[in-house]
Formats: C-alpha cells, structure tokens, sequence
C-alpha cells in the first residue's frame, strides 16, 4: 500500500501548477510583450531584402510628381478659375453677337421687302 501512495503523491505533483520563482506583474508582462514584438519586428524588417536601384528611382519619381502635384494645384486652380471667367465671358460675347446679327437680318429683310413693294 506504500507504493500506491507515493505514486498518489507523485501524480498530484504533477497536477499542481509549478510556484513561479519570480512573481510577474501586470506592468512587467506587458513590458516583455512589447520588447518582445518591437524585436520581431526588427527582426522582420532587417531580413527583408533591399530594394533594386528601380525601385528606389520608381520611389522617388513617385515622391517629385507628388510634390510637384501639391505645389502647382494653387497655381493650376487659378488657372482653370481664369478659363472658366474667359469662357463665360466669350460665350456672353457669342450670345451678343449672335443677336446683333439676327437684328442685322431682320432690318435686312425689312429693308428688302421695302424694296421690292
């Protein structure tokens, strides 16, 4: 009966949680998890392999196009501002003279029939 209750003993060590040697706190765990993710991380970027020349100069074509893209929008919405104005203006002066000619015609025609009557 001694064996069964050493090999009892035995099985309920097993069972029980281990005694951590060093009490883990809260702030602590979650400082090792951070330290832990920031090193992956470096780890991860620092195998990644460089980029070719093309696309470092495919990047900075990309970066020039979009500055220039933001310095000339001010200039370019002024621009399209002063088409507008020009167009709006053209089109009133189209409409202008469209009716100048069309009071041409009509004194024309008036005239002519004077004319023939």
């Amino acid at each position: 009966m001694n064996e069964f209750v050493d090999s009892e003993e035995e099985y309920r060590a097993q069972l029980a949680p281990p005694v951590p040697l060093i009490p883990v706190h809260a702030g602590t765990r979650l400082l090792i998890a951070i330290g832990v993710g920031l090193a992956v991380g470096a780890l991860v970027h620092a195998l990644q392999p460089a980029p070719k020349p093309q696309q470092k100069l495919k990047r900075l074509l990309e970066d020039m196009e979009d500055s220039l893209r933001e310095i000339s929008a001010p200039a370019l919405n002024k621009v399209g501002g002063l088409a507008s104005d020009g167009a709006h203006a053209m089109t009133e002066k189209l409409h202008r003279g469209e009716a100048q000619v069309e009071k041409f015609l009509r004194s024309a025609t008036r005239r002519f029939r004077e004319l023939i009557s």
